[in-house]
């Protein structure tokens, strides 16, 4: 709880040397606070082979940026708290489908928070149109359609 707490005051780099490595949450949360998202996501997703606690990474970082921007203006756009994890997603898996499949779940479960079409760019160029369009793009485009209306 301490390690997730924005505020605290903790020296992050000399607690993850001391850390055992069997501390695989503590170290992700961790590499977090040290900037290191892809490495702290890689731990959640890989190592303790878990969606639901590299979701739950990304949606304390996406509310705290919504909180931060909320305080502050900033002239510079920030990376969606979930573009790292459709990276990790890629990337981590030796059977690219099954790492294509992770990809677009992530963009269907966050679809109304994730920067679309940075997401989209990161898929390989030849995933079918068709592994998309159920679980992602027609939600998306049914949403953004009802928003428009309003």
């Amino acid at each position: 709880r301490l390690l997730s707490w924005p505020n605290s005051m903790i020296r992050s780099e000399r607690l993850l040397t001391s850390l055992p490595t069997s501390f695989l949450r503590e170290h992700a949360l961790l590499l977090g606070r040290l900037g290191r998202h892809e490495d702290a996501l890689r731990i959640f997703y890989c190592d303790l082979s878990s969606m639901e606690l590299a979701l739950e990474y990304c949606d304390i970082r996406h509310e705290r940026k919504e909180e931060e921007g909320r305080n502050v203006r900033s002239s510079t756009p920030s990376e969606c708290a979930y573009i790292p994890l459709v990276k990790v997603a890629l990337n981590a898996d030796s059977d690219p489908d099954r790492g294509v499949a992770a990809a677009i779940q992530v963009l269907a479960l966050r679809r109304n928070v994730i920067d679309k079409s940075a997401a989209l760019r990161l898929l390989p160029k030849n995933v079918p149109l068709s592994e998309m369009t159920r679980p992602f793009l027609i939600p998306a485009v049914v949403e953004n359609q009802s928003q428009v209306r309003r």
